[in-house]
């Protein structure tokens, strides 16, 4: 059982998605662009605050937050590379990373999970969502249930 100093009100929580697939370039990190699913903070947005962000969370309340962060990527051509994805605070620090080697079956998408437990200021810092490919002619999958690229945010403490 859990117990201790674990927040249960559903408010200091947040979860965003990729509503549409979104081309990757090759050998690029790709900034996620957010779309709202449950955000009673208004702590999503769409305007970074590290170049050529697209999307960040910036909780207003400080404390312990637990990330977590799913993206699925579609088929990729290319051998010996890697696709990785990276949840990162206020757009510098690599706070946790997934890496896989390509995924090259046909007609096929494969799923990468990190997860972080992070404190955050409640003012300035924010966690930033990126996927990277070493391959070419792939995708990040968007949908617009939201149930293939998304993050889930909640504070634990």
């Amino acid at each position: 059982s859990a117990s201790g100093n674990l927040a249960t009100n559903t408010n200091y929580t947040a979860t965003a998605y990729l509503s549409a697939n979104t081309n990757l370039t090759q050998n690029t990190d790709l900034w996620l662009p957010l779309s709202k699913k449950n955000d009673p903070n208004n702590w999503v947005s769409n305007t970074g605050v590290y170049p050529n962000l697209s999307g960040s969370i910036t909780p207003t309340i400080p404390g312990y937050y637990y990330i977590a962060y799913q993206a699925a990527v579609t088929t990729a051509t290319g051998s010996n590379n890697q696709n990785n994805i990276q949840i990162r605070q206020n757009g510098i620090n690599t706070k946790a990373l997934t890496q896989i080697p390509l995924y090259t079956a046909t007609g096929a998408s494969q799923t990468m999970n990190t997860s972080a437990i992070l404190y955050l200021n409640g003012t300035t810092d924010s966690v930033n969502f990126s996927v990277f490919s070493a391959g070419t002619s792939q995708q990040v999958v968007g949908t617009t249930d939201g149930n293939w690229t998304k993050i889930e945010i909640f504070k634990i403490n």
